[in-house]
């Protein structure tokens, strides 16, 4: 489990049925990055906590599907913090995925470049490697955001 802000936090699935650490860390909101988990672990208390997923998977299918998973979590992500909500984002080893979200979320939503996102989750979870697949996607977003800044001036 890695605190990356004071309120995002990149796991495991097993971090994401981990109460005691949830509980602790006052995390009350859940952003799973993977297909294979389609809901809250069995194991907590289904009124504790709000859980989200984006079914990402580690497969080529295409620029456009990563494009659309990864905007729709850092969305969520966004709209959870910016309701003052701590939030664990993982996958199966919070290496990829989940990881990748959280970068598109700083790009996106704190204006970040993507080295400055990459590093900044890099500085925090150090075991962090994003799919090869996935880093164009990620760097396009880099673009789009800088386009869009533009256009708000």
């Amino acid at each position: 489990m890695s605190k990356i802000t004071e309120q995002i936090w990149i796991g495991t699935y097993a971090d994401s049925y981990n109460e005691e650490f949830l509980e602790r860390n006052k995390i009350t909101h859940i952003l799973c990055c993977a297909r294979d988990f389609t809901q809250l672990p069995d194991q907590l208390e289904k009124d504790h906590y709000i859980y989200y997923r984006i079914p990402i998977v580690e497969e080529p299918v295409g620029k456009k599907k990563f494009n659309a998973w990864f905007k729709k979590g850092a969305a969520k992500l966004n709209q959870w913090v910016s309701e003052d909500h701590n939030v664990l984002v993982h996958c199966y080893a919070g290496i990829s995925r989940s990881v990748s979200v959280v970068i598109t979320y700083f790009i996106l939503y704190k204006g970040m470049s993507f080295n400055d996102a990459y590093k900044k989750v890099k500085k925090h979870r150090r075991k962090m490697s994003p799919y090869e697949e996935f880093i164009p996607v990620l760097k396009d977003f880099e673009k789009v955001d800088r386009k869009t800044r533009k256009l708000r001036q």
